[in-house]
């Protein structure tokens, strides 16, 4: 669905949720207005009814309290229908247009031979993944030997747990890239395991998986590596994520892809 129609029929919904209740809570107020008459070091608070062309003032002392809290609501929600009712109009005149495209969506329309031939100034979620995707890239060429373990969409990885959470975003439609180099502001390049797009905010983030942690060698290298990844602005909490596992401890598969479904949204 359309992201722009998704959000307008949510927003129809909760404009008819709130008018609903409004319209069912103004039949148990008190009629009239409230005139609010600052005087000296205090404030004095009138019901104005209007009846049969007559004006009516009454005082509302303390006793009035109810009445008084009853007229500023009925002026609230009063105000609130009219201009939710205005926007549900407009919202409505939107849905019933045949033909609704974001700007960011022509591109994706075109016929695929022509997106080619075009450089997007905007693309949409999607469009804007696959493009992401497709950008070619050095793999990393140390240890080929190392990769025999392969994975759903075709590549071969290092690890068993490395197929698996490879497999968890393909799974749950989150675009990667396997041992993707980043050059960092230092000049040095480093292979995280997994690059990844968060698709709706266009951003980076990257997954390390350190599976050998009972190795010493391997836990001060990768220390190091996090180390390095903190001084060029990589660190959890804003674009990188940590999964651990040790001897007796394999990583837990579903626990992460119910992590990963939470924090991309999918």
């Amino acid at each position: 669905m359309n992201p722009l129609i998704k959000d307008l029929m949510a927003r129809k919904q909760k404009l008819e949720t709130v008018i609903g209740k409004a319209e069912a809570e103004l039949k148990k107020l008190p009629e009239g207005k409230l005139w609010v008459s600052p005087v000296r070091h205090t404030v004095q608070y009138y019901q104005v009814v209007k009846l049969s062309g007559v004006v009516t003032r009454k005082y509302l002392n303390q006793k009035n309290e109810k009445c008084r809290n009853g007229l500023a609501q009925r002026e609230y929600l009063t105000r609130l229908l009219k201009f939710a009712k205005a926007e549900l109009k407009d919202i409505d005149r939107i849905l019933e247009a045949k033909h609704l495209l974001r700007a960011d969506e022509i591109y994706s329309h075109l016929h695929p031979n022509k997106k080619a031939l075009v450089i997007p100034m905007l693309m949409d979620d999607e469009e804007f993944a696959k493009w992401w995707e497709s950008r070619p890239f050095e793999a990393y060429d140390k240890w080929p030997e190392e990769l025999k373990y392969s994975t759903k969409r075709g590549e071969l990885v290092r690890t068993k747990s490395e197929a698996m959470i490879a497999d968890a975003y393909y799974d749950l439609g989150i675009p990667y890239r396997y041992e993707c180099p980043v050059r960092l502001s230092d000049g040095k390049v480093r292979h995280p395991d997994f690059t990844l797009l968060h698709k709706s905010e266009r951003k980076v983030i990257y997954h390390e998986h350190f599976g050998m942690l009972d190795d010493a060698r391997y836990r001060t290298d990768n220390v190091q590596k996090l180390d390095l990844y903190r001084r060029n602005g990589i660190y959890v909490g804003k674009n990188l994520i940590l999964t651990f596992e040790v001897a007796g401890s394999p990583l837990n598969i579903r626990s992460f892809k119910q992590n990963m479904k939470e924090m991309f949204g999918v």
